[in-house]
């Protein structure tokens, strides 16, 4: 009996500080919740979501269902969310009045302002050279790593916005996405550049090393990620470090540094041209940028997985 009396007693005793504490807990994450949402709303107001889309119907179709699944972000539920921009060559009316109906959210359909066709840099001739990668046509494939490594952050429509996250017309998000880790999304708190902390091996790489240290050579160069760069010192012709860079955000700012668009030309628009005539991809490209020019601190992505409910490719309805 005694032992029964004492345990009744004591959980009397414990019941209010359990109590106290668990309503604690709930005022902590709901305080916390408020700040992050009021954060989010200040930093939505300049955060833009870009895609890039060919006019073919399947890649229209997919970027509708892309769009759709945006609902799935923080910010959906704000009265004023993050616009998106649809960058694209040729889409006809019919094509962007039915884009505008797969998200709430205000939508703009920037031109290129260039034909992949037709537009390559001085010095490069599309007809002489043979790709070794093709994708749709001859050179598409190449076109749209140059317009995420260099062309995108020349573009006027960028000019109203400081962060912008990349959706692929073949990605989507599956579930909401909680105000946890990636509460900020599809923004940025502080940092210049956020990505899915995952490293993965590239095997387009040739001459990729000779060419970088060629150019912290030439441009007297201090790496400002230790860590990332020696990766890149450790790489060989079929094997070389990339972000899975499908998602990230990047701050405008930082990518149109004089130092970066130096870069980014480098890689696109000049000898070796090793975007078309190696298919240098922009995940490799990225990963460069981050171990030469940001410092540990500038990239918010610490996590060894994708964003919670993000797909790429989207598994869910894709044609």
């Amino acid at each position: 009996a005694p032992p029964i009396l004492l345990t009744r007693a004591m959980k009397r005793l414990l019941w209010p500080f359990i109590l106290t504490l668990f309503s604690l807990i709930l005022f902590r994450v709901e305080s916390n919740n408020r700040q992050r949402r009021e954060m989010l709303k200040q930093a939505v107001k300049g955060a833009a979501i870009g895609a890039l889309v060919s006019n073919t119907q399947s890649d229209v179709a997919n970027l509708c269902h892309a769009l759709d699944s945006l609902r799935h972000l923080p910010d959906s539920s704000f009265e004023s969310s993050a616009h998106v921009l649809v960058f694209h060559d040729e889409l006809s009316q019919t094509q962007i009045d039915y884009l505008k109906t797969c998200t709430s959210r205000f939508v703009r359909f920037p031109l290129v302002g260039y034909s992949f066709d037709t537009y390559f840099p001085p010095g490069f001739d599309p007809n002489e050279e043979i790709p070794n990668w093709t994708k749709r046509s001859k050179w598409s494939y190449q076109q749209m790593i140059r317009f995420w490594i260099t062309q995108i952050w020349k573009h006027e429509a960028l000019r109203e916005y400081t962060t912008l996250m990349r959706l692929d017309s073949d990605a989507c998000w599956t579930v909401h996405t909680m105000f946890s880790r990636d509460t900020m999304l599809p923004t940025l708190a502080h940092d210049k550049f956020y990505h899915a902390n995952i490293f993965k091996r590239d095997t387009m790489c040739q001459d990729i090393r000779e060419f970088v240290m060629n150019y912290v050579k030439t441009h007297n160069i201090t790496p400002k990620n230790p860590r990332l760069y020696q990766q890149v010192l450790e790489m060989t012709d079929d094997k070389c470090p990339s972000f899975y860079n499908n998602f990230e955000i990047t701050r405008v700012s930082f990518m149109q540094q004089p130092e970066i668009v130096q870069w980014h030309e480098a890689w696109t628009e000049l000898p070796p041209f090793g975007v078309f005539r190696n298919r240098w991809g922009d995940a490799v490209e990225r990963f460069m940028a981050m171990a030469l020019f940001a410092t540990p601190d500038m990239i918010q992505g610490k996590f060894t997985h994708m964003p919670r409910g993000y797909q790429h490719p989207c598994r869910q309805a894709l044609l």
